[in-house]
């Protein structure tokens, strides 16, 4: 038997297993070394299955990923959603009024299989070419009655950002779930959605015992996943404000932090051995 048999293994993508767009060569050759061992590896983002599907081949991730922050579990192998939550209906009005209060603050709303843009500006310009996304301009009336994943805000005006993200906090609605992906974007996403969740259920879905359930990531959107895996770590740039909550902080994103802590897991941890 592998000494990662029976493991579980998940990594967010941008700023943990990516930089600058690439993964580093080191977490190419341990993820491998990983599954060779019998583990399971995979991926969690905030980005739509469509634009992990590039990082999920190239990692080579060997079951289903985690996508939207927790929203969707997709199953590449077969194409299909293991695992789906939409942003109840009520939640709708939420980004009408953040864009009101903050008419300059750039706007895009997901669906499953779509991205429309409700406010485009240079960083959703960006956003979209960085992660070859194919989008729509829409008014909010022309895709209400559609089934919302994700709302995401963005702003290269971390001010600004940062008092409409605070503005949608104190939104007095149920439902939602105001979350700092970024420190260029915030979403809006349903409260049943964090990566969390979704670890836990893809855990379920594999058969993995919680006590072999292994996350690594970087930013505030993955809290959710650290606190819910058995072993956790954080990547060197991760906010000073959240490093208590991981069990090891690894090495810097573009040293290969996914590849440092999976030899932490060969050397410190009892995990099944041969």
């Amino acid at each position: 038997m592998g000494k990662f048999e029976g493991c579980l293994l998940v990594s967010d993508i941008d700023g943990t297993l990516v930089h600058d767009g690439k993964i580093p060569q080191p977490n190419i050759e341990k993820i491998k070394e990983f599954i060779e061992h019998g583990g399971k590896f995979t991926i969690a983002s905030g980005r739509s299955y469509m634009a992990c599907r590039v990082y999920y081949e190239e990692s080579g991730c060997n079951c289903p990923a985690i996508t939207f922050n927790g929203a969707v579990v997709y199953d590449y192998k077969n194409e299909n959603i293991i695992h789906k939550v939409k942003l109840p209906d009520e939640c709708k009005q939420y980004l009408q009024l953040v864009l009101e209060r903050f008419p300059s603050i750039g706007a895009e709303v997901h669906s499953v299989d779509k991205i429309f843009v409700l406010n485009r500006t240079d960083i959703i310009d960006w956003h979209l070419e960085y992660e070859s996304l194919m989008a729509k301009d829409k008014k909010f009336e022309d895709i209400v009655d559609c089934e919302w994943t994700k709302a995401l805000f963005a702003s290269y005006n971390r001010e600004e950002l940062l008092e409409a993200f605070e503005f949608a906090k104190k939104l007095p609605f149920e439902g939602a779930y105001f979350l700092e992906t970024a420190p260029v974007f915030f979403e809006l996403t349903s409260k049943e959605a964090s990566k969390g969740t979704a670890l836990r259920k893809l855990a379920e879905y594999l058969n993995i015992e919680p006590c072999k359930v292994f996350a690594i990531g970087d930013y505030y959107n993955d809290i959710d996943m650290i606190k819910a895996a058995g072993i956790s770590a954080l990547a060197k740039e991760a906010p000073e404000d959240i490093k208590g909550l991981a069990d090891y902080i690894a090495c810097g994103c573009s040293e290969g932090a996914v590849a440092d802590f999976i030899e932490y897991l060969e050397h410190n941890m009892d995990i099944g051995g041969n």
